[in-house]
Formats: structure tokens, C-alpha cells, sequence
């Protein structure tokens, strides 16, 4: 493997390098900065370690997704029927007429008020 620095091999498994340099360092390497190098051992246990997070989250999941199943399940159980719907009422509609404009005289021009 060639050199990497830990920004680097951080961006490849998309974590932040203080994240990546706090996880090294749980794991016992010293490590100073994101500048260090990582050779090929560091970058097993890496490797390893996120493919143990990985495998613990999917079982996570999981677990979380059966549980909601069973929930759904549940409350599908306990549901009462539901009471037969109404038939949808029917509105009739008013008969409109044209508006009529009562300003106007029989001549088509406004009302001015004057004779």
C-alpha cells in the first residue's frame, strides 16, 4: 500500500479526519495530527473496525424494524371495523338569473342623478 495520511484514507471511508485520529488513537497507535501516515497494520484494524460498525448497525436496524412490524401488526388487531361510510349527499344547485343593474336607465348610460 502506498503512503496515505489520514485525511486521506478518511476521506475514502467518508468520516471526518478528527473522527478517523480520535478512533486511531481509542485503538491504541499514537498519532498526532491528520498529517500522520497510516501504513498498512493501521490501516487493517480501520478496515476492520468499520466493517464491525457496519455489521452492528444493519443489525440495528433490523432489530428496529421488526420491532415496528410487530407494533403495525398490533394496532392493525386491535383496530375496530370501521363503521359502512354514508353515501355522499347530493346538492342541488339554485338556479341563478342575470344580475340585474338598477343604475342604469333603459338608455345604456349611467345615472347621474340629474334630469
Amino acid at each position: 500500500m502506498e503512503k496515505k495520511r489520514i485525511y486521506q484514507v478518511a476521506k475514502d471511508f467518508h468520516v471526518s479526519s478528527e473522527a478517523l485520529v480520535s478512533m486511531l488513537k481509542e485503538l491504541g497507535y499514537e498519532v498526532k495530527s491528520h498529517m500522520s501516515v497510516i501504513d498498512d497494520k493501521m490501516f487493517k484494524r480501520i478496515n476492520e473496525q468499520f466493517k464491525k460498525q457496519h455489521a452492528e448497525a444493519v443489525k440495528d436496524i433490523q432489530k428496529k424494524k421488526k420491532i415496528s412490524e410487530a407494533i403495525s401488526n398490533e394496532r392493525e388487531q386491535k383496530k375496530p371495523p370501521s363503521p359502512p361510510k354514508a353515501p355522499p349527499k347530493i346538492h342541488k344547485k339554485k338556479k341563478s338569473y342575470p344580475k340585474q343593474d338598477l343604475n342604469l336607465p333603459a338608455t345604456g348610460k349611467p345615472a347621474t342623478g340629474k334630469p
